[in-house]
């Protein structure tokens, strides 16, 4: 990897404006999550993992999975998390079933992917963007989202942020249908839910007005047995409600922690000449696209701030700007 540092803001400009070209991917899109429960025990578990691998994700690739491991009175090694009275709060209890977008009781595994296909067609109510950061060393991971509603909406809404766990291997409980394996690959396992299964409430009162914007901040240390190149951060906001497997989720995102490597990477200084300051990078990579690419740490950001304050980044087209950019 290449690693430049530039100071100049006459050659920002130039290169902001190069790189501006292409199209950007807004979030009319919905990313839909799929709630399912699993365990290493169960036998027929396997067939719920491979509807995720092979049928939900190969189709619609943007889908937000959270797998929660459960019971919490078995020995299964990804049962215990922050968090893990989801579960039971959620109303499951057969293995494995799910939930889509929180918009029923828990489902079958026959009924997965048509329902998420019903939800993948349903606009989102929100605009979710987020900034994040970590440090390797501390292993410290700072998190700031931006919620804004796209229609008026009423009720209360809650915001959660999630760490999840790939390539965890353990033995996996299966059958002649549903095969196992001493060392089984997991994915998408929810390590923690770092503010708890309920969340924190992110409008004020029971109303939120049209093209309003809050703001959420996250800190979290990574802990030291979570490998961190293999966790994603996911943020979903939902609508509370009663029962609460029915509270609705407006939208959602997901991010690695680490960031993938680039070929080359060009980091940019920029600075007012006072006390504020931010880096820009951009660089090209061979599986990079003119959108926005969230393994390379590429996230969409929120609107520019009023005049007078500070502020640097890419604009890839109309209201789709990031702070990274990378091509091929």
């Amino acid at each position: 990897m290449v690693t430049i540092k530039l100071k100049s803001l006459n050659i920002l400009c130039l290169l902001v404006f190069i790189l501006a070209v292409g199209n950007g991917i807004s979030q009319i899109q919905r990313n839909p999550v799929p709630e399912y429960v699993t365990g290493t025990w169960c036998q027929f578990c396997p067939c719920g993992h491979t509807i995720i691998n092979n049928d939900i994700l190969p189709n619609i690739p943007q889908a937000v999975v959270l797998g929660y491991y459960v019971p919490t009175g078995s020995t299964d090694p990804f049962k215990d998390f922050n968090g893990n009275s989801i579960i039971s709060a959620l109303g499951f209890s057969s293995y494995p079933t799910g939930i889509v977008d929180r918009t029923s009781a828990p489902l079958s595994r026959g009924v997965w992917y048509s329902t998420m296909n019903t939800r993948n067609s349903v606009a989102p109510t929100v605009d979710l963007r987020f900034v994040k950061s970590y440090d390797p060393v501390s292993r410290e991971l700072s998190i700031t989202a931006y919620v804004t509603s796209l229609q008026k909406l009423s009720g209360i809404y809650k915001i959660n942020f999630i760490i999840t766990e790939d390539s965890l291997i353990a033995a996996q409980t299966g059958n002649t249908s549903c095969p196992g394996g001493s060392e089984y690959v997991h994915d998408h396992v929810v390590r923690s839910m770092i503010n708890g299964h309920l969340g924190e409430q992110i409008n004020e009162g029971s109303a939120w007005a049209d093209n309003t914007m809050f703001t959420k901040t996250c800190s979290y240390t990574i802990p030291s047995n979570f490998r961190a190149e293999k966790c994603r951060i996911i943020i979903f906001v939902y609508k509370q409600n009663d029962p609460f497997n029915q509270g609705e989720i407006q939208q959602a995102a997901q991010f690695n922690v680490v960031d993938k490597e680039t070929a080359i990477s060009v980091t940019l200084g920029v600075s007012d000449g006072t006390d504020e300051s931010r880096e820009l990078i951009f660089g090209l990579d061979p599986s990079a696209t003119d959108g926005i690419d969230p393994d390379f740490g590429e996230a969409l950001l929120p609107p520019v701030p009023a005049a007078g304050n500070f502020d640097a980044r890419f604009n890839l087209s109309a209201g789709i700007s990031t702070l990274k950019d990378f091509r091929t």
